[in-house]
């Protein structure tokens, strides 16, 4: 009898072991690729002049069909536009930690959490101000470091 239940179990081993193989044998379709604008949309007036306006109501109904595909499109939701002038930056944070360093009043590992913190604020900063990293995760990153104490220019 135990050797019924070892020839079962062997048997069912190597058959979810084919079945293993065959389910990884499966072909993958080739990845699509997906257009993606670039440059940013040519901005539209609040008032056109269209050709038709100035030549008055000779043109008859067609004025109205060429006016509406002479406008041009709207952008979608998915182009982002960019902010203008410098990035933000997260100075103001990294002098507050190298004070909260140095303050007398603060414990021992406020201190050391704040040291540590400014230390990565001075090479992240950089990193903001070229717009290489977003703002909001530097901070965040930063107040994940101080656990709870950080200052107020970091929030």
């Amino acid at each position: 009898m135990l050797t019924s239940a070892r020839v079962c179990s062997a048997l069912l081993t190597f058959a979810l072991g084919a079945l293993l193989l065959a389910g990884c044998k499966k072909e993958e379709e080739a990845p699509q690729a997906v257009p993606i604008p670039t440059g940013a949309p040519a901005p539209v007036k609040a008032t056109e002049d269209t050709p038709q306006a100035a030549e008055g109501s000779a043109a008859g109904s067609a004025a109205p069909a060429e006016a509406a595909q002479a406008q041009p499109v709207a952008p979608t939701a998915t182009e982002a536009p960019k902010p203008a002038g410098p990035p933000p930056s997260i100075d103001g944070c990294c002098s507050a930690l190298t004070a909260l360093s140095k303050d007398a009043k603060a414990s021992s590992t406020v201190k050391a959490k704040a040291a540590v913190a400014a230390s990565m604020c001075t090479s992240t900063s950089k990193l903001v101000k070229e717009g290489r990293a977003p703002r909001s995760s530097a901070l965040a990153q930063i107040r994940a470091t101080m656990a709870g104490s950080a200052p107020a220019a970091c929030n």
